[in-house]
């Protein structure tokens, strides 16, 4: 680990037109690592890459990678695994907990804007909220340990009518304003409406329902560990830790990894969809679908308990 060793990100392009001066030098790519490759840097190898830039698509995102020399078992993997809809997302190997994630500048630039981090102790502080999944907005699991609660009194899943009644009252007799008990009833709708997308699109079993959203949260803290070394705003030990605790977290709010991934998939649309079924709908269901059906799932793998 050298923390003062950072990476910066370039295309083959760029590699190709450097201006190599001597052609006995040669690329190292991944230098140190188990993926290391030299490559000549003579004129017919640097037409090569300008051609093989030229060619290729590269695609910025939505793709399931790993490592084979990455974390596969134990709590890490575990752990790593629950910030896989992200990975995806992101094109990134989905169980590297390595000094790089995407990009040095970039991991910097995204963590000051996205989330106002600019260092140590304002990286801790996020996800520390994380973590205790107080990031999210705290209506969605308000609703849903009403309708849990419902279901474990009356013996059955309420109506939608009763659930959004008794979500609707419980906030009432909590203090709520008239139009904060509106924002609720119109929540419990709104969730109505999702999961029966989920069910249509297969995030959710034909008679499934979401239990609790806070795996958004322990998600995301997975991946902000992984930011933040990255970025280095911490080290591996620190990164490390927060990932197989994000990971024992999630284990004990959920039943299944699809039952994470629902979770995941119903508190980032609630929080940025808008109902739109636009982008953040859709790369969830590519994620989902991804990660039931690929062999390189870490679901196929790891056993959830």
């Amino acid at each position: 680990w050298h923390p003062d060793w950072v990476f910066r990100g370039v295309s083959l392009r760029w590699v190709a037109e450097f201006g190599w001066s001597d052609p006995q030098v040669w690329l190292g790519v991944n230098v140190g690592t188990p993926g290391q490759l030299l490559l000549p840097t003579a004129p017919p190898d640097l037409a090569l890459w300008q051609r093989a830039y030229a060619e290729n698509d590269r695609p910025s995102g939505n793709r399931l990678l790993a490592l084979r020399h990455g974390a596969l078992h134990g709590p890490l993997a575990y752990g790593l695994a629950c910030g896989v809809h992200l990975a995806i997302g992101n094109a990134v190997p989905w169980n590297e907990i390595g000094t790089v994630y995407r990009e040095y500048v970039d991991e910097r630039e995204q963590l000051r804007d996205s989330w106002g981090i600019t260092g140590h102790e304002g990286w801790r502080r996020q996800l520390d909220f994380l973590l205790d999944a107080a990031n999210s907005p705290p209506e969605p699991d308000f609703v849903l340990r009403v309708r849990e609660q419902l279901a474990a009194a009356i013996g059955e899943l309420p109506s939608a009518d009763l659930w959004r009644e008794t979500a609707a009252g419980h906030a009432q007799d909590l203090g709520a304003d008239a139009g904060t008990v509106k924002g609720i009833e119109d929540l419990v709708r709104r969730i109505v409406r999702y999961e029966a997308r989920f069910r249509a699109d297969g995030l959710l079993p034909p008679d499934g329902r979401v239990r609790t959203t806070v795996a958004y949260d322990y998600g995301r803290a997975v991946n902000l560990a992984r930011w933040g070394l990255s970025a280095r705003f911490c080290g591996p030990a620190d990164a490390e830790a927060a990932i197989v605790y994000a990971g024992a977290l999630s284990k004990s709010a959920h039943r299944s990894w699809e039952e994470f991934s629902a979770g995941y998939a119903l508190g980032r649309v609630l929080r940025f969809d808008e109902e739109e079924y636009g982008p953040f709908y859709e790369q969830n269901v590519l994620a989902h679908r991804l990660l039931t059906e690929s062999e390189g799932s870490p679901w196929k793998h790891i056993p959830w308990r």
